[in-house]
Parts: structure tokens; C-alpha cells; sequence
């Protein structure tokens, strides 16, 4: 008796076979009427040299999930039973063709058509995937079109099949492509590297390399592979690179072909997270691409790179030309790999909790400021929305030019710590949003737990591929497990990235939570940072702070080598000693371990400038303005050293920006008067000036107010500078940059005596003397011939050839 006959003598009278279809890789297909209710069905019966050592009852037990499934994307299983020791399941007839018709006819779909098909597979992909259900065998056989629609079929036969099997030959060949009989389980053409190795823990994201090889096709007419031989399929699976799908299909939209070849990837951990994931992406992509993208898709790979380098320098061009704006070459970050972590809100009302929501923050940005491939905003940048609650994406990825923005609330309820956060692209759309609800006894392991849960979805959200692996745990970059050191770190860190008046009462925070925990590297890394800027708030020397923070900073690399903050003070603590050299090594070390730390960016462009090495300090100063956008001070410095390398016109663009920032800062209003000045706008310069001189009953240690007395040497105004000199003399001296300050203001009288003499003594004192004067400023061109000038460059360390040259290294 034949099979078809065998089947209509189990299936008796409740169904009538009438034909026979195509059968598929593991069945022959039957429609058959179901007599009770009058509709067509489909009966697959399994292979026989498929069905060998399957159970057909635990066959049937098993496609019991299968048959769970009741979405409008996914063909449902009716029921299961057994003919003549072969397992057989039913499911509805489906009017219409199946996607392998469609290709098969050579009739491509158009790009609208093909998006709304791959989104209907990938709808029932995620509605299976999380019910536990892996189809397995995704492929155009089994992908069905009617009405519009996209429907899959045969959910979960493959793993209903491989859990049937007896020990002997079920888990043999239940993930390889062939049985021994020779049939294939899962189509070699469509099938995942993990399934084709064997290997024991496969789960959703096979289905996702499926669904990559069917997008391919169905976008590109044929295939990943098309043309091998199956154990060539094989093995290219497993190591071969297909052509981009931009080059097959140069219309293709480009968000669309790097989701299909993401799906491709050879590693499960580089695919996308999930089928909502796909979903969502789908949902972005336009049904047709631009003329560029479509232009860009044809050129060979030498060709794109030639045209990139063209396109480029003539981009630049006419940036320059239209908006004149300075950006370095070769500094921006990739867009699409940008991030803000806005301070988490503690909504809770307990004000006590606040520091708990700058823990989580400070977590979260620590663990992504570990990925080398995400720019992240600084603290210092994201600090303005502290406490912010309506924050608008799209303008925080405007002003800190980042394309992601993370924010979200942390509320204490009961013994209970619930934190809802929110990943938001800079277009204003939710990428992605999540609560998190832990028991809060141990705070700092709660924290550790929801900053896992949080930044394992930011990373795979802003990362895509490059996600695969944690970037580290909370606690192992946090550096204690003492709770109230913790918390008195974070504070201290709150008032040093403030500066002014705070600065002092940061390092004593420091030094109490290196009390409770000695072993605290990132306190003594902070605490190093805080007594290196001191000299600049507070009424003490750079010498009298060196020898706690070189000592804080050596202990915080003793215990963690790879803290940049401690380098970045031991370079600082080099410089304001006037040891070059080691300045200089100390800030290449800090940036090669973080190269994302906008203030050391900062202090080395300074660093760069005082060593008449401009160029390399504009770069510098660059770098750090593109990593904080919203800094003036980095504004300020970019633009003086702009002025000073000839380059007026993006000079006077950076000021501008700078003082639009913050025009009441000192440093920005005294560089904003220099530069109104050297334009020509002299009102400015003296308003600018009027606000960078604020006599406040003492000196501050800031050089600043004193250096404005050059702004007025240039609008002429000598009684000005006279008030200057006796306001200054007559004070208490600010002992950072006493003798100093007083060099500059008789530098504006024109008194080049009293000049080298308050160097001569703040050398003397062992001030930081060169950073007050400028050394390269053309106000001393007039001191450059003077040999007593040169003894003092020879005092600190500087290179007296370049210092006492004409311009005193300015191009010429």
C-alpha cells in the first residue's frame, strides 16, 4: 500500500486527500477537507528515512508548542498523529503561493514589497522566539504569501523531530545539516554556523543568520552562496564573507542591507539581539534609497574609497567656504557610536537617595567608557541636566552631538529600589526603555545589578555588532565594596567637576573615603586630580600640593595601572614642576588608556601651547572640543591658538561659540576681549575686559585678572593698566602666580625691567610662571633679544632657540 493510501486509512473519515503538493525537505504534502468543519488542510507526513528512530508519540508531545502558536504571521499546527509508525501534523491550507514560487519566477519583489515580507517573518520569528519556540529551518519553502501577507510555517518540526529521536540516532545529526540517510534537517543553503558545527546550545539567534540569508535573496535575487555545492555551502557558512548586499542591489536602502549582513554574522553574539530588534529597524528603513547611497552601492570597494577621499576634501571645501567652522580631520567619532548618560533623577523625595542615582550614572558611564568604540559626552558636559526631568533628546544630541541619549528615574519604595530607564536616539524616537526592580539592603550590589541589565541593552543598541561581550561589571570599575566610601567619592567628584571654591572641599572628600578603604585606587586617582587644580581656586602653591598628589596619584596606579585620571595628574604635576619631558610622556600614557578624556585633551593642548608646539596643540584642543562640545574654556583655548596660528577666521568663530557658552567666566571673557580686539571690535573688547577684571577685595590666584591689562595696553588705555598695577602691588599676593601676575601688568606698562625682575622672583618662588606671561605671545617679542630672558627660558627647561627667535615660535 502506498503512503497515500496508508494515510486515508488512519485519517478515516474525518478528512479526504484530494492531491498531492511539492513536498518540502522533511514531508510529503497532502491537501486533504476536514469533514467536520468543510475547510482545506495540509497533511505533512514525515520521510522515512527521516522518521528513523523518532517516537512519533513523543513527536507528538513535542510539536505541542508548536501548536501553541496563534499569531497572524505564523501557519499553526491542528494536530499531530501516526500512520504506519511515520508522525504526521495537520495545518490550515493556505491560499497562495510560497516565496520560493515567487523568486523562482525570476519576478524580483520590489523594495516596499520585500521590507513588508521580511517584516512579517521577522514578526513571527519574535512572537515564537519568545514562547521558547526556534523554527529552525527558516527558508523561502517555508516562508507563505497570501493576501499581502507573509506567513511561516512549520514552527518547531525541526526541534520536534530532534527531541523524538531515540538516543542511539537522534542527537547525532539533529544540528548537522544531513542524517545519515542523507536527508537534510535544516537546508544547507540557509543554515547557521552554530547549526552546521553541531553545536549543543543553539537557540533564536540561528534563526536570525536564516532570516539574514533570506533577506539576502530576496533583496539580491539569489542566495549568500549561491552556486556551491552543499558541503561547499558548508563550509562557507562557516568562514566566507558574502558580497555586500549594496553591491547586488544598489538601491537598496543602506540602514536595510547592514541589518541583513549583521543577521550574517559568523558569531551568534554579533547578530542582532533579537527578530524585535530586526522589527525595529525595518521600521526605520525608508522603501527607497538616495541617489548617493544608490551610486555608492555600484562602486567597487577601490572605488568608494577613491571617491570617499574626493568627496571629502571637497566636502571640506565647501564647509569652509559656506560656514567657516574648524573641525580636525580625522578626530570626529563615528555618529552613530555616540552617547550621553544624562544624571539618573531620583524621584523618590528621600533627597539622602540623590547620591544613589550618581552612583548608577556614574556606573553606567563608567562600564561604557570602556568600550573604545562608543564616544561617550563628558560628566562634565551631561552635568547640566542634573536634576532635570523633561530633558528632549533631540536637543541634548544637538548640543553635546551625540546620536544617543540614556536618562532615566530611580525611586526607593519600601526596602525595594525600582529604576526605569530610557535610551532615546537624537531624531527624539524611543530606541529603548526598561524598569528595573531590586531589593536594596546591599545597595552597591543593587546598583551593580541594574547597571549590568542597563548597559548590556545600551551596548547592543548603540553597539549592534560590536556588543558581543560585556564591556565589565559595575563592581569591577567601581574599585570598592564599602558603601560610604563609595558615596563620599561620588560627592567629591560632584564639586570637582563644579571647580571654583569646591575643589578644596573635593579632595578632603577624597581623602575621607581613602580613610574608610586604603585600597581605593579611583579616590587616590580623584583625589590626585583635585589637589593638581587647587593652586588655581584656592590660596596655595603648585609646589605645596605636588607631593600628596604625585604620592596619590603613584599609590591609585599601584593598585590599578590602568586609571588614566592618575597619569593625567602625574602630567600635570610634571608640568607645573617644569619637567617637560615627563609631562609629556605622563599625558601620551593618559590618552592611550583613555583616549575619550576631553580635560586631558585639554590640559595637554595647554601643555603643547606653552611648549611653542601649536599645531599639535590646536589638534589637541580640537579633539577635546569635539569630545565636549558645550566646554568653553576647551572654545576659548582652541581659538587663542587658532589666532596665534594664523588661522583668524576660525578663530573668531570658536570665540564667538565660547562666549555664547558662558560670557561671565574670566578666562572666556579676558580670551574673548584678546580676540575682540585682534578683529577690530574694541567696544567688545573693553566690555569683555570690564567683566574678565572684577576686583574682589583680594587677588584671585588665577593669572587672569592681571593678564587683561593687556587687552588694555592694545585700546590704549593707561590709566586703566595704572589701576591694575596698584590694585595688584597693593593687594595680598596670590602666591600661585603673585610674582607673575605682576610681570604682566608691567608687561602692559611697557616696563620690560620690572617684567624680568617678577620673573625672575616667580621663578624664584617656583611659580608656574610660563603659563601667566604666554611666552609665545607677541607682547614679549620685545624681551626676546635679552639675555636675561633667555637664562630664565634656560631655568625652565624651555628651548631658548624657539623662545628667543623673532616671534617667539609663532609662524612667521
Amino acid at each position: 500500500m502506498d503512503l497515500r493510501d496508508q494515510l486515508q486509512r488512519t485519517l478515516g473519515s474525518a478528512y479526504t486527500l484530494e492531491r498531492e503538493l511539492g513536498g518540502g525537505g522533511m514531508s510529503r504534502v497532502f491537501v486533504a477537507t476536514e469533514t467536520a468543519l468543510a475547510r482545506q488542510v495540509v497533511v505533512k507526513v514525515l520521510l522515512p528515512e527521516l522518521a528513523v528512530g523518532v517516537s512519533a508519540q513523543r513527536f507528538a508531545r513535542e510539536i505541542r508548542l508548536a501548536a501553541s502558536l496563534q499569531q497572524a504571521n505564523v501557519v499553526p499546527v491542528l494536530a499531530a498523529g501516526e500512520t504506519d509508525g511515520l508522525p504526521y501534523y495537520t495545518m490550515p491550507f493556505v491560499n497562495g503561493s510560497s516565496l520560493r514560487d515567487r523568486l523562482t519566477r525570476g519576478d524580483r519583489l520590489g523594495m516596499s514589497e520585500a521590507i513588508g515580507v521580511l517584516r512579517d517573518v521577522a514578526r513571527a520569528l519574535a512572537y515564537a522566539h519568545e514562547r521558547g519556540v526556534v523554527h529552525r529551518d527558516i527558508k523561502p519553502e517555508n516562508v507563505l504569501l497570501s493576501g499581502g501577507a507573509a506567513m511561516v510555517t512549520d514552527f518547531g518540526i525541526a526541534k520536534a523531530i530532534s527531541a523524538a529521536r531515540d538516543a542511539d540516532g537522534a542527537e547525532r545529526a539533529v544540528t548537522t545539516t544531513f542524517t545519515q540517510a542523507g536527508t537534510a534537517i535544516g537546508t544547507p543553503a540557509y543554515m547557521s554556523p552554530e547549526q552546521i558545527s553541531a553545536d549543543p546550545h543553539i537557540d533564536h539567534r540561528t534563526d536570525l543568520y536564516s532570516f539574514g540569508c533570506l533577506g539576502y535573496e530576496v533583496l539580491a535575487g539569489q542566495a549568500p552562496f549561491a552556486g556551491h555545492t552543499a558541503q561547499h555551502l558548508l563550509a562557507a557558512h562557516l568562514s566566507a564573507q558574502p558580497a555586500p548586499l549594496g553591491e547586488r542591489r544598489p538601491e537598496c536602502p543602506p540602514g536595510l542591507a547592514r541589518l541583513v549582513m549583521q543577521c550574517l554574522e559568523k558569531e551568534p553574539g554579533r547578530r542582532p539581539e533579537s527578530a524585535r530588534e530586526i522589527i525595529r529597524v525595518l521600521d526605520t528603513v525608508p522603501a527607497s534609497s538616495t541617489a548617493f547611497s544608490r551610486l555608492r552601492n555600484r562602486l567597487s570597494r577601490r572605488q568608494r574609497v577613491a571617491a570617499f577621499v574626493l568627496s571629502t576634501a571637497v566636502l571640506a571645501g565647501a564647509v569652509a567656504v559656506a560656514i567657516g567652522p574648524w573641525r580636525p580631520a580625522g578626530t570626529g567619532p563615528r555618529v552613530d557610536a555616540s552617547l550621553a548618560v544624562l544624571p539618573f533623577t531620583n524621584i523618590g523625595g528621600d533627597s539622602t537617595k540623590d547620591l544613589w542615582a550618581d552612583g548608577l550614572t556614574d556606573e553606567i558611564t563608567t562600564v561604557m567608557a570602556r568600550r573604545p568604540s562608543v564616544r561617550l559626552a563628558t560628566r562634565t558636559a551631561v552635568d547640566r541636566y542634573r536634576g532635570r526631568r523633561d530633558v528632549d533628546a533631540r536637543e541634548v544630541g544637538r548640543v553635546l552631538q551625540v546620536r544617543h541619549v540614556l536618562h532615566g528615574t530611580l525611586w526607593p519604595v519600601g526596602s525595594r529600589l525600582r529604576v526605569q530607564a530610557w535610551l532615546s536616539s537624537a531624531d527624539g524616537s524611543e530606541v529603548w526603555s526598561d524598569t528595573f526592580e531590586r531589593e536594596a539592603r546591599d545597595i552597591l550590589a543593587t546598583l551593580d545589578s541594574i547597571t549590568s541589565g542597563i548597559t548590556l541593552a545600551v551596548q547592543r543598541r548603540v553597539l549592534g555588532a560590536a556588543a558581543a561581550t560585556p564591556a565589565g561589571t559595575a563592581g569591577s570599575v567601581r574599585g570598592t565594596s564599602d558603601t560610604a566610601a563609595y558615596e563620599l567619592y561620588l560627592r567629591g567628584q560632584v564639586l570637582l567637576r563644579a571647580r571654583g571654591n569646591g575643589v578644596r572641599r573635593a579632595a578632603e572628600l577624597f581623602e575621607e573615603a581613602i580613610a574608610r578603604d586604603p585600597r581605593y585606587a579611583r579616590a587616590h586617582a580623584a583625589l590626585s586630580a583635585a589637589l593638581e587644580v587647587l593652586p588655581n581656586f584656592a590660596d596655595t602653591t603648585f609646589q605645596e600640593v605636588s607631593t600628596r598628589a604625585t604620592a596619590a596619584a603613584r599609590r591609585a596606579l599601584a593598585l590599578d595601572p590602568t586609571l588614566a585620571q592618575a597619569h593625567g595628574s602625574l602630567a600635570l604635576a610634571s608640568m607645573h614642576a617644569l619637567r617637560w619631558a615627563e609631562a609629556d610622556s605622563e599625558f601620551r600614557l593618559a590618552l592611550t588608556l583613555d583616549p575619550g578624556d576631553a580635560s586631558t585633551h585639554m590640559h595637554y593642548g595647554r601643555f603643547l601651547t606653552y611648549t611653542a608646539r601649536l599645531d599639535a596643540a590646536v589638534r589637541e584642543f580640537g579633539r577635546a572640543k569635539s569630545l565636549d562640545p558645550t566646554s568653553p574654556l576647551i572654545g576659548g583655548w582652541l581659538a587663542t591658538d587658532l589666532l596665534l596660528v594664523g588661522r583668524r577666521a576660525e578663530a573668531f568663530t570658536e570665540i564667538d561659540r565660547a562666549l555664547e557658552l558662558d560670557s561671565t567666566s574670566v578666562p572666556i571673557a579676558f580670551m574673548g576681549a584678546s580676540l575682540a580686539l585682534a578683529r577690530g571690535q574694541t567696544a567688545r573688547a573693553r566690555a569683555l575686559a570690564e567683566i574678565a577684571w572684577r576686583p574682589m577685595g583680594v587677588p584671585r590666584p588665577s593669572p587672569w585678572p592681571a593678564a587683561v591689562a593687556a587687552v588694555y595696553a592694545g585700546l590704549g588705555d593707561r590709566e586703566m593698566i595704572g589701576r591694575i598695577w596698584r590694585y595688584t602691588l597693593a593687594a595680598p599676593r596670590s602666591r600661585p602666580f603673585g610674582h607673575s601676575s605682576l610681570a604682566m601688568v608691567a608687561l602692559a606698562l611697557g616696563d620690560t625691567t620690572r617684567v624680568l625682575e617678577e620673573l625672575e622672583r616667580a621663578s624664584d618662588a617656583r611659580e608656574f610662571w610660563p603659563s601667566a606671561p604666554m611666552l609665545i605671545s607677541s607682547p614679549l617679542d620685545i624681551l626676546r633679544r635679552s639675555a636675561r630672558f633667555a637664562t630664565l627660558l634656560r631655568r625652565a627647561g624651555l628651548d631658548v632657540t624657539v623662545f628667543t627667535s623673532p616671534t617667539g615660535g609663532r609662524p612667521q
